[in-house]
């Protein structure tokens, strides 16, 4: 027994000379056919994982392998602390691996952890099984048949064996889901202004998330009901806008719906109707320093300027020219409204 583990060390540390070392990290390769929706890596490289640090290829030959049954190409650490790689795999549901582990130190198994940024990870639920023959390291054979939604990023961690050549890496694979929708975020304002002037269009504006919180081109179907006896409100389903007018009654509310065809997502906001506020130049129902540059920026334009149609609410007064008057009134809301 002696005579075989000195044996085994003294073939990794002639392999150790002949090793590959790793490119820099880059993104996982997208797997060749997408109907299959199977990633896989033969670990002969290292130029499909998204990072890797403490590990490192090496290649072996065929007789040499034996010891790993036959797998000539495997990952391993290159030093006696840390080891790990991170794999990109968008939508990741299931992972499978294959590991070497030598029977002449205990066994520790692999750790597989999941992460749907990068930063923030979960350990996997992951069973294996443990294969020996004369001869030959220990294989084990890691799965996790069903992975939750909501991960993209797979990363193996080496135990940290008293020896750092084992274990090593020999394959692992992992089936992925397709991107679908799984929420729906409606992004108006809880509030609209009541317009001092003519009409307040407001377009309607959401998003859809798939199942990592990536936003989709899916359409989103709209629907908006309110009172009937607010005569001043309407939906213009063509511009895809609530058309608010300048006799609507403040307080008054009214009911945002967003859906997905073909899926049960709803997302839903009710919106409360207040008055406009006196020169609240970017109509966000605040006096602040947007609103005093405005009335800066125009000091001195009258009705018939161009853009008069907007920058009219800068018109406290109503005489028809942006002047000092109106400067000092936004001027000395803001501080007030600040300490509020």
């Amino acid at each position: 027994m002696k005579k075989l583990i000195c044996l085994l060390i003294a073939l990794f540390t002639v392999c150790a000379s002949f090793s590959v070392f790793a490119a820099e990290p880059s993104v996982s390769d997208a797997p060749a056919s997408p109907d299959d929706r199977v990633w896989s890596s033969d670990c002969s490289d290292l130029s499909d994982a998204y990072s890797h640090s403490g590990v490192e290829v090496y290649k072996l030959s065929p007789s040499d392998a034996e010891i790993f049954y036959g797998d000539t190409e495997t990952i391993q650490r290159n030093a006696s602390s840390g080891g790990e790689v991170v794999y990109a795999i968008p939508y990741i549901t299931s992972l499978h691996a294959v590991a070497y582990h030598w029977s002449g130190e205990e066994f520790e198994p692999f750790k597989f952890e999941l992460s749907g940024d990068g930063e923030n990870w979960t350990d996997a639920e992951v069973e294996y099984t443990e294969e020996s023959e004369d001869g030959k390291w220990t294989r084990a054979v890691y799965d996790a048949a069903e992975i939750g939604e909501g991960y993209g990023f797979l990363k193996v961690v080496w135990p940290q064996n008293p020896t750092y050549w084992t274990p090593v890496l020999g394959e692992i694979s992992a089936e992925f889901d397709e991107p679908s929708p799984r929420s729906i975020v409606i992004k108006n304002d809880s509030r609209m202004t009541i317009p001092r002037f003519d009409t307040a269009e407001y377009a309607l504006d959401g998003a859809v998330y798939d199942q990592l919180g990536i936003e989709l081109s899916t359409e989103i179907s709209w629907r908006v009901e309110f009172d009937e006896e607010l005569s001043e409100v309407s939906y213009d389903e063509e511009k895809n806008a609530v058309i608010i007018g300048g006799g609507a009654p403040a307080g008054a509310k009214l009911s945002i719906y967003a859906s997905v065809e073909g899926t049960e997502l709803e997302a839903s906001l009710e919106v409360t109707l207040e008055n406009f506020v006196y020169g609240d130049f970017n109509n966000d129902l605040k006096i602040d320093e947007t609103d005093l540059n405005g009335a800066i920026e125009n000091f001195r334009k009258s009705v018939g300027c161009d853009g008069w149609d907007k920058i009219r609410y800068l018109d406290i007064n109503d005489d028809e020219v942006i002047n000092i008057i109106d400067i000092a009134y936004i001027a000395k809301q803001i501080k007030p409204q600040e300490e509020k």
